[in-house]
């Protein structure tokens, strides 16, 4: 029919560039962060577009078109395709050798996400992964462990199967008490690097503590959901 034929990369790459876009980057907790970002800025009334590699519960969905500023949208590293993107903001959660049928080395996946960087306009990177801190320079930076010179760090207070009580930080000044309704060390580190997007991206504080324990984790591509018995499941 002679239609032109987009990758995926390319058309997320238009739309990140439409308007002021968000890019979660990493090798793992993309999507949750993705997730948990969307979640704070729906509630805080900023209703962002949204394209995730999950379901998100706020939505019920994978995807939200959003009459707000932002977009949000996970920046894939698996093909070295988000070299495309021209995000706004960009946040790296982690990084560490993953994908090995395309990348031959750590090195070469440090190469990429350098490109990344250099492409973003505000990087937001996770202190407490040394790959991260020795390759990339953040313009902020969050961690779970250290205090000194962060921009948000959150110090565990009390870990459960359900929550985490935490004390949040900027640059060593506490900013209070939270619980964050999720169990974990790896979802608090994927959340502390949503909140200080958040902040970047105009939400107070104030706010966030208003609207963090309805935050929820995205539903994954292999579980089940349907319809049994005329109930949704």
């Amino acid at each position: 029919l002679n239609l032109e034929i987009f990758h995926r990369s390319e058309l997320l790459a238009m739309l990140i560039q439409d308007q002021p876009g968000i890019a979660i980057a990493g090798s793992h907790g993309k999507t949750s962060t993705s997730t948990i970002l969307t979640t704070l800025l729906a509630l805080a009334g900023k209703d962002p577009t949204a394209i995730i590699g999950g379901n998100i519960p706020y939505y019920d969905s994978n995807a939200h078109f959003g009459s707000g500023n932002f977009l949000v949208a996970e920046a894939d590293e698996s093909d070295g395709s988000l070299v495309k993107f021209k995000p706004a903001i960009s946040l790296i959660t982690n990084l560490e050798l993953d994908h090995t049928d395309y990348y031959k080395n750590l090195s070469e996946l440090i190469k990429t996400m350098k490109i990344f960087e250099n492409n973003s306009k505000i990087i937001i990177a996770n202190y407490d992964c040394k790959n991260i801190r020795d390759n990339i320079k953040a313009n902020y930076w969050f961690s779970t462990k250290i205090k000194k010179d962060i921009d948000l760090c959150a110090i565990p207070i009390k870990l459960t199967e359900s929550y985490t009580k935490v004390e949040l930080f900027n640059k060593e000044k506490s900013l209070g008490i939270i619980d964050i309704p999720l169990p974990g060390m790896h979802n608090l580190s994927n959340t502390i690097g949503a909140l200080l997007a958040c902040r970047i991206a105009g939400v107070p504080f104030k706010s966030i503590k208003t609207i963090i324990h309805e935050i929820k984790l995205p539903g994954r591509r292999f579980e089940f959901r349907g319809i049994w018995k005329g109930r949704k499941i």
